[in-house]
């Protein structure tokens, strides 16, 4: 079974997509590897630090991220119904690199200083977000319906009126 519709995909979407990069995340967390989950790096911005790791701190951090993620798996959809699922998860590969240019970019614009103490966390954090959005990608292109993606249509329209002619 197909859905339908495009918001309902691109939160479904989003939903599934976040498990990998969330699975990863946690591992390079629990490794040393990087600083702070996603979880806490969404919870930082509503509360202070040393509320990270209270139970509303957590709730707060998995909302604001699954926010995050469900936007891009909308932003992947409405990319792929505009422009056709052909090379679907490298279109959602550039979803998941706008997000880890807005998330870590646009902070350090705004005057808040990101000094990350383990160099590796940004190049891991790219990685993560392309993993993410390969996955939205792959995911809403093989979840939606043939009627979101009008160029996949068409194409197959026009195969099909060449080949009874």
């Amino acid at each position: 079974m197909k859905i339908k519709d495009r918001i309902m995909l691109g939160v479904i979407t989003g939903v599934i997509a976040s498990l990998p990069g969330k699975i990863i995340n946690n591992i390079e967390y629990r490794k040393g590897m990087t600083e702070q989950t996603y979880q806490k790096a969404a919870s930082s911005l509503f509360v202070k630090d040393n509320q990270l790791d209270t139970l509303p701190g957590k709730i707060i951090g998995a909302v604001a991220n699954q926010v995050l993620t469900v936007t891009a798996g909308i932003g992947t959809t409405y990319l792929l119904s505009l422009t056709g699922r052909d090379h679907a998860v490298v279109k959602g590969i550039g979803i998941g690199m706008l997000y880890w240019m807005f998330l870590e970019g646009l902070p350090s614009n705004l005057g808040l200083t990101i000094s990350h103490k383990k160099p590796m966390t940004p190049l891991l954090s790219i990685l993560d977000h392309i993993v993410f959005g390969a996955t939205c990608g792959f995911v809403a292109s093989n979840l939606g319906d043939e009627s979101l993606f009008p160029e996949t249509n068409n194409r197959l329209s026009s195969q099909t009126a060449n080949q009874t002619r």
